[in-house]
């Protein structure tokens, strides 16, 4: 059995509700330059995810294979699945194979504008955006000399885009693991979609910091339930957050908070090309 892996090599930062309240589909227009919508058919196999990365997308191309519109209506407004409400359940449920050409590099922030103006214009959706109280996790440190686990270096070197880092001496087909290099608040951006919530950066840690990390899945991939299953619960590897400890020197510590939700007022099948 192949042991999954991830690879997340992130150059900045990002902000985890970077889409100002308020902002709804039809007020987006930012648009790709070319678009295409395809119903997919058959078993759900082939899924590609979005991006972790928060650098500029090369050449401004978006392209997605077995995605739903619940996901995009996600990367579009940047939150999570338990940030998004209402709609028919083919938008959580359908499948479709979505790409977007920008004409050249275009910051993130672009990104989510277009895939916005392509949920208007080919599923005519319309949204708008409450603040309610949910669950919000702080990442901190764990040890109270402020000392890191063996797995978080930090680094004075530039963080290269392209590195093969390999994978931890783990013999078990349940380990989920993860590698990269950037600020934390960009190893958080692999957080938040493990823990399905918020996360925010409570470290006091600056600068670029290499990290390798580890867990057991529990039946789950990387925060995507249903998409891609792995062997059940493994007793000799640790959970995510005794992972976080062991190997981070960090933790997570749950409060509540008020964040963004994106109610979906209205949205139709797509106009495929």
């Amino acid at each position: 059995m192949t042991r999954r892996r991830i690879w997340l090599t992130v150059l900045t930062g990002c902000s985890l509700l970077a889409v100002a309240p308020g902002f709804s589909a039809q007020q987006s227009k930012t648009s790709f330059e070319v678009a295409s919508v395809k119903r997919r058919v058959g078993p759900v196999e082939g899924v590609t995810t979005f991006p972790f990365s928060s650098s500029p997308r090369p050449g401004g191309i978006l392209d997605l294979r077995n995605t739903t519109v619940a996901r995009l209506i996600m990367y579009a407004y940047d939150v999570l699945d338990s940030q998004v409400e209402g709609g028919p359940e083919w938008v959580r449920n359908d499948r479709f194979d979505v790409s977007g050409r920008a004409g050249g590099e275009v910051p993130v922030a672009t990104l989510r504008l277009m895939v916005q103006s392509l949920l208007a214009d080919r599923f005519k959706l319309t949204v708008h955006e409450v603040q309610r109280e949910m669950p919000v996790y702080a990442l901190v440190l764990a040890r109270a000399d402020r000392s890191l686990g063996a797995s978080l270096k930090q680094t004075q070197n530039e963080c290269p885009t392209d590195v093969k880092r390999p994978p931890p001496p783990v013999a078990s087909p349940s380990a989920v693991w993860s590698s990269g290099c950037g600020p934390i608040d960009s190893f958080m951006l692999s957080a938040r979609a493990q823990m399905n919530a918020p996360v925010v950066d409570k470290t006091g840690l600056t600068g670029n910091f290499e990290w390798s990390l580890y867990w057991d899945g529990q039946g789950r991939f990387f925060g995507e339930p249903g998409d891609a299953k792995i062997p059940t619960r493994d007793p000799n590897l640790p959970l995510y957050p005794g992972a976080l400890q062991e190997q981070l020197g960090l933790k997570l510590e749950q409060s509540r908070g008020l964040l963004k939700v994106v109610v979906i007022d209205s949205v139709q099948p797509p106009t495929e090309n």
